[in-house]
């Protein structure tokens, strides 16, 4: 197998656009980061790789942000890839990407690179193309502001914990800034209060990815979080085909909630992390 590194996301994406497309829902996270990169950012700790056979390229490693992303649709090229990120200085928490080729690929990792990596989160990808008739929450969803943008971040950070990752507040604040300026960030408001968050990011040409769902702990089991992703879907349905979503598999309540709104599963995926 050829490996194939490139500096920037722009760079990379035209190389891997047709391989990321033949699988648009499983890859829409990937397809996201890459076709919605800014030129003037920083891109020196990221990676973007191609493993190719005779041309056709089999694999695509990326880390854009944090986690090693894995894209493939064949099993048998992934002990050679894990060998290979174990050959080159690259600086990740973690591992994620669609099952079963996630867990393989993170057994050889380990073998290879002699990482104590464990699975963190058993995740599901949703779709969505039409919201059903449900019953919403008291309140209603308007955009974030940046005089919203305190009480976000301590819901980001709490959100990012939740899923065992240290939070880089600069990172954060950056944005959730560029959501604001964007319109991508939206709240449930109940009695004047934000009780409920959630953004749209990480669009494909066809479809919005809904992400960033949090509701504080007081705040939970009143359906508030079912409304806003309700609406906000029905807001991103005005314009793209279809929404996407990721789902903690070990919540089965969450899980619910995105079916009876109309979303469903697609692919299974994992979350793993590097043990410090």
């Amino acid at each position: 197998m050829n490996f194939k590194t490139y500096e920037t996301p722009m760079e990379y994406y035209p190389i891997v656009k047709d391989f990321l497309y033949r699988n648009e829902i499983t890859n829409v996270l990937t397809i996201g980061l890459l076709r919605n990169a800014k030129a003037d950012d920083d891109y020196s700790k990221c990676f973007y790789c191609t493993g190719s056979v005779n041309d056709e390229i089999k694999i695509a490693l990326i880390v854009h942000g944090l986690h090693i992303i894995l894209v493939t649709e064949d099993d048998h090229y992934l002990k050679s890839a894990a060998e290979y990120v174990s050959s080159v200085d690259i600086d990740f928490p973690g591992v994620i990407g669609p099952r079963p080729f996630v867990d393989l690929f993170v057994e050889h990792l380990v073998c290879a690179s002699k990482k104590d990596i464990t699975l963190r989160m058993s995740q599901r990808i949703y779709k969505l193309d039409e919201v059903n008739d449900i019953q919403y929450s008291n309140g209603y969803m308007r955009l974030a502001t940046h005089e919203d943008l305190e009480i976000v971040l301590e819901w980001n950070e709490d959100f990012v914990v939740c899923e065992g990752i240290t939070a880089n507040y600069e990172r954060m604040k950056i944005k959730r800034q560029q959501d604001i300026d964007e319109e991508t960030l939206f709240l449930w408001i109940d009695n004047d209060v934000p009780v409920t968050m959630t953004n749209l990011s990480k669009r494909t040409s066809e479809g919005a990815h809904i992400g960033l769902v949090y509701t504080p702990k007081d705040q939970r089991r009143k359906g508030y979080a079912t409304s806003l992703v309700a609406k906000v879907s029905e807001h991103a349905l005005q314009k793209y085909s279809y929404c996407t979503l990721y789902t903690d598999l070990g919540n089965p309540v969450s899980n619910s909630i995105y079916m009876k709104i109309g979303y469903n599963p697609i692919v299974d995926s994992a979350m793993y992390l590097v043990k410090k």
